[in-house]
């Protein structure tokens, strides 16, 4: 079993994800679950939210071998040991529910699951209880404790916070599943004539399949909130959906992560834990900055894919794992090949069904779109009143090519709504980082000397992009002011490689 300092720090981990807003609400709700299945050692487990209006409590999140079937289930809000949890908003032990008159069989009659012990805590916030947590043991050795009842209240604590935290519970107690928990909080947002248009329609086509997934593009693009798209669209949809970022896992904790470990498998081992792979069984696994895997794992991940089973750490017995892989990353995985660092088997793997997420500078449809977005979701979020961008703030906002995507975006129109006293922002209050306009200077690299013909093409250069800028992308526009065919601008646009969308 974990130690205390172990348990305390998943806690301090859990807290800086919810602080973060890193992750959708779903996804941190089933890390939360997750982590307290693993530290009371359970065989799955479970968080069901309330709906008032049917005064039913229904299966938000189920991880372990059942998970399938027990989704969509649904049960009265005082059936059971987790209904009389609920409604006393006490937790409770029970080490043998077939000696329990509170303990309802019928989830188990209906998913072949058998229960042998549960471990239940409520999910209060605000004097309200908003549902309940539960770990759940069905082997005959092993019980809860005391102590163990203890670390589920902080996880449950825990859970109920980031519910609270996302803003999401008014529309929790209404409106079921992914809806509630997914998209309300973080969903992809672009403009009626958007190139993400055309991503929706590949999401639609290939969310039913099985085949993986490769998604690639810059950091902050929203490949995570595309893969949890896929995953809610397709027929897995009442499954887990198991996120692992590969770049922030230790090199020497990888492969324990991804395919687990059995007792006694190394130093610290001291019981078997499953892996994120059988965590996600039945639904889907995304393996974000995959090209951050170590190259000796590579090997396995590949055999894994291929025969669909992994093997924990210390164990050669293959474990069936019914899971879809989603993988994304921001690097370029062919040149890794060329430099020794990615397998070439491995890319074909999970490369069969790509889909490449443009930086926002390409989506010049959706740049000032969103950042007007966002300035109205940031309001409302923080109670503050509504702010506008000024002319000049738009051309900033525009011309600007964010680094950091939607990330930065969202940061930076957040701050516009908490610092601001003004109703209108203006360009100098933005304060985007300067040297990282569109507009480029008349320099050479290093500040070398340029010919003449390369200062004009410079210029140029600058004089069109400017001119994009101040009329949003619209080539027809632009070309109609500059005095030129729209065919022309076309030409110049490839000739002076202008990014489309400036």
């Amino acid at each position: 079993m974990p130690t205390d300092e172990e348990r305390c720090r998943k806690l301090t981990e859990i807290n800086t994800l919810i602080c973060s807003g890193d992750q959708s609400i779903q996804q941190l709700l089933s890390y939360i679950v997750g982590v307290a299945a693993e530290v009371l050692g359970g065989d799955s487990a479970s968080l069901l939210l309330v709906d008032e209006k049917d005064d039913a409590l229904f299966f938000q999140v189920v991880l372990g071998s059942k998970s399938s079937a027990i989704k969509n289930l649904t049960i009265s809000a005082d059936e059971g040991i987790a209904g009389w949890v609920f409604q006393k908003k006490k937790a409770l032990i029970v080490n043998d529910v077939d000696r329990d008159e509170r303990f309802s069989p019928r989830i188990d009659k209906k998913s072949g699951y058998h229960t042998r012990a549960i471990a239940a805590a409520p999910l209060v916030g605000y004097g309200k209880c908003l549902g309940v947590m539960e770990v759940i043991l069905s082997k005959s050795e092993g019980h809860f404790s005391e102590g163990d009842l203890e670390w589920l209240n902080h996880f449950a604590t825990q859970a109920a916070l980031a519910i609270l935290n996302a803003g999401e519970y008014a529309s929790l107690r209404s409106i079921r599943g992914e809806e509630a928990l997914g998209k309300n909080q973080n969903k992809l947002i672009y403009s009626p004539r958007s190139v993400m248009n055309g991503i929706i329609a590949q999401i639609d086509r290939i969310a039913p399949v099985y085949s993986p997934v490769l998604i690639t593009g810059e950091s902050g693009t929203g490949k995570e909130l595309i893969a949890e798209m896929i995953h809610a669209r397709g027929e897995r949809s009442g499954g887990p959906f198991v996120a692992v970022n590969c770049a922030a896992l230790p090199e020497d904790l990888i492969e324990s992560e991804l395919f687990g470990h059995e007792r006694g498998a190394f130093t610290g081992a001291d019981k078997t834990r499953r892996g994120r792979f059988e965590v996600a069984s039945g639904g889907t696994i995304f393996l974000d900055e995959i090209g951050e895997i170590p190259l000796h794992l590579q090997t396995k991940l590949l055999r894994a894919l291929q025969s669909r089973s992994i093997e924990r750490v210390g164990s050669v017995e293959p474990i069936p794992c019914d899971v879809r892989v989603i993988a994304a990353t921001n690097r370029d995985l062919e040149k890794a090949i060329r430099e020794g660092e990615f397998r070439e088997d491995l890319y074909f793997r999970i490369n069969v069904l790509p889909i490449y997420l443009p930086p926002l500078r390409e989506r010049g449809e959706d740049i000032v779109f969103m950042a007007k977005y966002f300035l109205e979701s940031f309001a409302r979020k923080h109670n503050k009143p509504p702010r506008e961008l000024s002319p000049g703030a738009v051309e900033a906002v525009y011309g600007y090519p964010w680094p950091g995507n939607i990330r930065e975006m969202m940061n930076v129109m957040e701050r516009m709504v908490l610092m601001g006293e003004e109703e209108t922002i203006t360009a100098e209050e933005l304060h985007l980082p300067e040297g990282k306009s569109r507009m480029p200077g008349l320099e050479g690299e290093g500040g070398k000397d340029l010919t003449l013909k390369e200062g004009l093409q410079l210029f140029k250069k600058g004089f069109v992009e400017a001119a994009l800028v101040r009329h949003r992308g619209n080539q027809t526009e632009t070309a109609r002011k500059l005095g030129i065919q729209r065919t022309y601008l076309s030409r110049l646009i490839k000739e002076l490689n202008i990014v489309k969308g400036s």
